[in-house]
């Protein structure tokens, strides 16, 4: 065993240690408990740090929330508006259509007056001229 390999060894020993690894470690597989040991560090620092990054997000995505609190009130405001306008578009187009069919039907009615009144006019006329013409013998 060399001189690299006993420092290897002292090191990985006391990572293990830290770690509350106390089990026996053969030189034999000192090399691979190395790379594992440096992949459980490796993988447990970015874990933290992906932590740290859902932590950052969620303080974020909070805050957003409390931002857009304001515009969603706003917006149930302004729906509740656009229903009630809708409305009454709807209640001012029927209205129109109640006018419109109202004017259709003077003009219907005007136009039967009026036809009226010419016959009316005619059968006067024709009376007036049968009472001023003496009958016929």
């Amino acid at each position: 065993m060399g001189y690299e390999t006993e420092g290897i060894y002292k090191s990985l020993r006391s990572t293990l240690d830290e770690l509350g690894y106390h089990q026996a470690l053969s030189f034999d597989s000192l090399y691979l408990v190395k790379a594992l040991v440096g992949d459980l560090i490796k993988t447990t620092q970015s874990l933290k740090h992906y932590k740290e990054l859902s932590q950052k997000t969620l303080e974020t995505c909070s805050e957003l929330e409390v931002g857009i609190e304001p515009y969603k009130q706003d917006n149930a405001r302004l729906i509740q508006e656009c229903n009630h306008l809708n409305k009454k578009l709807i209640a001012q187009k029927d209205q129109h259509t109640d006018v419109q069919k109202g004017k259709s039907s003077m003009s219907i009615n005007e136009n039967a007056w009026s036809f009226l009144l010419f016959d009316s006019d005619s059968t006067i006329q024709g009376i007036k001229k049968r009472r001023s013409t003496p009958p016929a013998k």
